[in-house]
């Protein structure tokens, strides 16, 4: 990557940084994943992912969905990758699971916990994979951390639960009792009273139902007196639980959100009586998808709709409000075109706050995975992929059905692709920062990838330098964005400037006037930060000439990959 720093000098001069891009843009494929950024996994049928997840401590991928000898319903599939995309040898046969309960089944969820730190041994995981079992009924299976084998301390190690109805999981999350006490929360929708409705289970650790959770463990909600879905589920940090989803009426698809207590009863406390109605400005019915939860404790659901307008997102006060600050009154409608997506399947939320919507775009002839990326004010973020979508071809036709956002930063989606009547897991991993390292002249350290700006304009700051004998200490914050240990030599090269430069960093001090000054980062772990501050101080002022002085620090891992900070400064 090549990052360019042009600065001015005029009387105080203004210190101008213009960062662009050369290559490795944000929403890029990341080389180093599979096969160019791609994975695929065949388990021999027509396999459909729902779910992916990062497994923790591990570094570890797990993507969950179904495999069948049709297009309909079969068994649990569950594939576990390394953090490059290969197969994790040690998880079932080559990587790959596959479960049945005695029928047509599929895994349409799946949660990972870190339950407690082993002293002298790995940390102790739970696996849990939820779907929908032949007859249609919630269905859930542990899973065996090490080598994927059923955890018989959960039920056997498989879970049927018959609600009196057709029924079926779509959302499985943990909800925390205390830091050692765990239960787990299964959400989807039954028809035992004759119309679908909200349905929740809560369940021990042990696959029991959590008899303090609503009657017998089971939280039945009748959302409009029709037929209700829910298709999203989040759980606060107080242990309360959301459950997104749509209500059908005679006219329209109402988006819906309900919050119940940590006892399963409705929190009065949210909306009217425990319940929320969003309607989108031209959407004539929406359905909420995904839910997620802010550190703050505001809200972000996000779905799709039936008609011309394919994408809306909304963000909630805590108390079920609609936020203003957030689009244009608590609400976002992205029209179809080059931000949308075809068909939106969940939402994932960046440490900086920033949100993913991943699903696909249909491009004829056919669908290609498709994630889309708005700033956390709800605007799309243009600075992501091509007008704030990335579209990436896996084969013939590609789904993206899941993603998440790993330490490093970078994006894994799982979806599907088919070729030629057969359908396999795919995954795709995508990069959100560029290149090897960040450097950043504006005083500030850089913090995601918003600190600089792909679309080709650059992004501009300005610092003030004053002319001769003028002192300026300019701080510099270089990032290691790859996933590996790496370290960085910082090369000061001056053109024909009349600057001098020294370079402060603990008991490293490096000073350069005319000459090369260089000094070495050290080891620097994936995501870290090393701050080095430059005082360069003017020391002659020649009327109409520019200045340059220029800092490259290159990586060790990747010596061909340099981040160049070029200063130009002007005196008159």
């Amino acid at each position: 990557m090549k990052t360019i720093i042009r600065t001015t000098l005029a009387g105080l001069a203004g210190f101008f940084i213009v960062a662009t891009a050369a290559h490795a843009r944000p929403g890029d494929l990341d080389p180093t994943f599979g096969t160019g950024g791609k994975v695929t996994t065949d388990f021999g049928g027509f396999d459909t992912p729902s779910a992916v997840v990062p497994v923790p401590a591990e570094g570890k991928i797990l993507v969950v969905g179904k495999t069948s000898s049709d297009i309909e319903f079969g068994n649990f599939a569950l594939a576990r990758y390394n953090a490059d995309g290969t197969p994790d040898g040690t998880f079932g046969a080559g990587g790959r699971v596959t479960t049945n309960f005695g029928g047509q089944d599929e895994a349409t969820c799946v949660a990972v916990r870190q339950l407690s730190v082993v002293i002298g041994g790995p940390p102790k995981i739970a696996i849990v994979a939820a779907g929908r079992a032949s007859g249609g009924n919630f269905a859930l299976a542990r899973y065996d951390q090490n080598d994927g084998s059923l955890d018989t301390t959960f039920g056997g190690g498989k879970v049927i639960t018959d609600l009196g109805g057709t029924e079926h999981v779509t959302r499985i999350a943990f909800q925390s009792t205390s830091p050692i006490f765990h239960k787990v929360v299964a959400a989807g929708s039954t028809d035992r009273d004759g119309t679908d409705d909200f349905a929740l289970v809560r369940y021990n650790l042990d696959g029991s139902p959590d008899t303090t959770f609503g009657s017998g463990g089971v939280v039945v909600t009748d959302i409009s007196g029709g037929d209700d879905f829910c298709l999203a589920l989040a759980v606060q940090p107080d242990r309360k639980i959301l459950a997104g989803g749509f209500a059908i009426t005679p006219d329209r698809r109402l988006f819906v959100i309900a919050r119940y207590d940590s006892s399963g009863s409705p929190d009065s406390t949210f909306g009217t009586l425990g319940k929320v109605v969003v309607s989108f400005p031209g959407a004539a019915g929406a359905i909420c998808v995904d839910l997620a939860v802010l550190p703050d404790g505001k809200i972000v659901a996000a779905g799709g709709v039936f008609s011309q307008i394919p994408n809306v997102l909304a963000q909630l006060n805590p108390n079920g409000s609609l936020d203003p600050s957030f689009g244009v009154g608590g609400m976002v409608v992205t029209p179809a075109g080059p931000a949308s997506l075809t068909q939106f399947s969940s939402m994932t939320i960046q440490p900086d706050g920033k949100i993913l919507l991943s699903g696909n775009s249909f491009i004829s002839p056919s669908s290609r995975f498709a994630i889309v990326r708005y700033k956390g004010n709800g605007a799309v973020d243009k600075s992501f992929g091509t007008g704030g979508r990335v579209i990436t071809s896996i084969a013939d036709s590609s789904s993206a059905a899941a993603a998440f956002i790993r330490g490093d930063g970078s994006i894994v989606a799982a979806g599907s692709a088919s070729n030629a009547g057969n359908r396999d897991f795919a995954l795709a991993s995508l990069k959100t920062a560029q290149g090897d390292a960040r450097v950043n002249l504006s005083g500030e350290i850089p913090r995601g990838d918003d600190r600089y700006n792909t679309t080709g304009a650059g992004q501009t700051q300005s610092v003030a330098i004053p002319r001769d004998g003028g002192v300026k200490n300019v701080l510099i914050g270089i990032q290691n964005d790859t996933a590996a240990i790496d370290s960085f030599t910082v090369r000061g090269t001056p053109g024909n400037s009349r600057f001098k430069v020294k370079y402060l960093h603990g008991s490293d001090n490096v000073t350069a006037q005319l000459l090369n000054g260089t000094l070495s980062t050290g080891s620097l772990a994936p995501g870290a930060i090393y701050k080095l501050k430059a005082r360069i101080t003017a020391t002659t002022s020649v009327k109409g000439k520019t200045r340059d002085f220029s800092v490259t620090p290159t990586s060790a891992a990747d010596p061909t990959a340099k981040d160049r900070v070029l200063i130009k400064a002007r005196s008159k």
